[in-house]
């Protein structure tokens, strides 16, 4: 994977994330990320841990997790000349799903998206409170 250099944090996360959901991969920060370096893992990319110790027979509801640790890692570092990805390890131990709308990290907003339902939100909350007039008004 190329992506070349990103001045900002932000546009790199940006396009790393664009590139895999292209790609039918949805991928999410790990939480060791911070402001020297930005580690990329898949969505099943953790171990599921059992802190009460339940078996498939004391278990009350009857669901899987979807974390499979799967070994999938991207890995950017920020250098003099902007952030770069330095190791890209891209296997997975599941298979690559069909629709990549099922996983909440792709049906997040955009910031501008965020906005622009707010100003709806908004219009509709006042036409709501002045419905009882003939004045149809939304900043």
């Amino acid at each position: 994977m190329n992506l070349g250099v990103s001045p900002d944090r932000q546009q790199l996360i940006d396009a790393v994330k664009a590139h895999y959901i292209a790609s039918s991969i949805s991928v999410m920060l790990h939480k060791r990320s911070d402001k020297r370096r930005v580690i990329f893992k898949c969505y099943h990319g953790n171990e599921y841990r059992n802190p009460l110790h339940l078996t498939n027979e004391s278990r009350r509801r009857n669901s899987a997790s979807c974390l499979l640790r799967c070994p999938f890692k991207v890995v950017a570092k920020l250098h003099v000349a902007g952030w770069t990805v330095i190791t890209a390890d891209e296997t997975h131990n599941h298979e690559l799903p069909s629709n990549i709308g099922r996983y909440s990290t792709v049906r997040k907003l955009a910031a501008d998206e965020k906005a622009a339902v707010r100003t709806l939100f908004f219009c509709a909350r006042l036409f709501r409170t002045c419905a009882f007039t003939d004045v149809f008004f939304c900043p």
